[in-house]
């Protein structure tokens, strides 16, 4: 169960947009329609399905408004789900579209891999991010062992960099791959989640993974 968390931030979003409007009718067509996700379909006809436009063109700003929608989804959270008034989002697709650097795919993936922890940056709220991109799978290079890699920022406010040493070095329980890295920093290794491997460019699992926009959901 998520847990609600005490303060919330303000968010620079939109609704409505053309950019929403496209995401929307890429879940209702696509997700929804070709039933890639038994669950998309009840959300969104209950109208629990959230699709919102982040307005800024710095990816700063974009994770400033994925922690509001964070923030916001769990402080809703705390109703039991029987108890909630109809219409209340219980999930949000977030699109972002003005961030430039983006329209490539591997660098929406470096910021998802490190701002993002992989998808993990909500984990104290219970809540996991998955990405979808215009080109999703398109390039996405496996990680190897002497690969560089940012980690995101440190408590200190510093990139937290490191080198892989092993990337085949198990699974965890929740069954993502591991790789072992060493930090720049310290003498430490630690371990990291990688992501699934990118499905042929034919593959279903790929084409439910490219949205109209880059989006980032909740």
């Amino acid at each position: 169960q998520r847990r609600a968390c005490g303060r919330l931030l303000r968010s620079a979003v939109v609704e409505d947009d053309m950019h929403s409007v496209a995401v929307r009718r890429w879940v209702e067509d696509v997700v929804v329609g070709k039933d890639f996700c038994p669950w998309a379909g009840p959300a969104d006809a209950a109208g629990r399905v959230r699709v919102v436009t982040s307005s800024s063109a710095s990816p700063e700003g974009v994770l400033e408004d994925l922690a509001a929608e964070a923030q916001q989804l769990a402080s809703e959270a705390t109703t039991a789900a029987e108890e909630m008034l109809p219409g209340v989002a219980t999930t949000t697709l977030l699109a972002c579209p003005h961030v430039e650097e983006w329209q490539d795919f591997d660098a929406f993936h470096t910021f998802y891999f490190g701002a993002l922890a992989n998808g993990y940056a909500f984990a104290n709220l219970d809540m996991y991010v998955v990405p979808f991109h215009p080109r999703y799978g398109a390039s996405e290079p496996p990680v190897q062992a002497g690969d560089r890699l940012n980690l995101g920022v440190g408590p200190d406010g510093e990139e937290v960099l490191g080198t892989v040493l092993d990337a085949e070095a198990g699974y965890s329980e929740a069954g993502q791959r591991l790789a072992k890295v060493q930090l720049d920093s310290s003498d430490r290794e630690v371990l990291i989640c990688l992501p699934p491997p990118a499905p042929p460019c034919g593959d279903a699992s790929a084409l439910v993974s490219r949205a109209p926009r880059p989006v980032l959901h909740l």
